[in-house]
C-alpha cells in the first residue's frame, strides 16, 4: 500500500504545478506595456487567445490531476486506518 500513497503525493504535486503554469500563461489579460491606448501597441507583448485557452486548458487539467491525486490519498489512508 506505500504505492498509493507515494502515487497521490506525486499527483497533488504534479496537478498543483499544472495548475500554476497554466495560470502564467493569463497574459492577454494584463500587458505588459506602459500605455495601452491600442489593440496590441508596438513592442508590446500581450498573450494570444491560443494562449489563453492553453492557459484554462492546464489550470482545469490541473486541478483534476490534483483532484484525482486527493483521492487516492484518501482511499490509503482509509485502507491504512480500516487494517489497522
Amino acid at each position: 500500500m506505500p504505492n498509493m500513497k507515494t502515487l497521490g503525493a506525486i499527483l497533488i504535486v504534479l496537478g498543483l504545478l499544472m495548475s500554476i503554469i497554466g495560470y502564467g500563461l493569463y497574459e492577454n489579460v494584463m500587458c505588459h506595456c506602459s500605455s495601452q491606448t491600442q489593440a496590441n501597441p508596438i513592442g508590446c507583448h500581450c498573450g494570444t487567445v491560443m494562449q489563453q485557452s492553453i492557459g484554462h486548458m492546464l489550470v482545469y487539467s490541473g486541478l483534476a490531476v490534483a483532484g484525482s491525486g486527493m483521492l487516492v490519498f484518501t482511499h490509503w489512508w482509509r485502507k491504512k486506518i480500516i487494517f489497522n
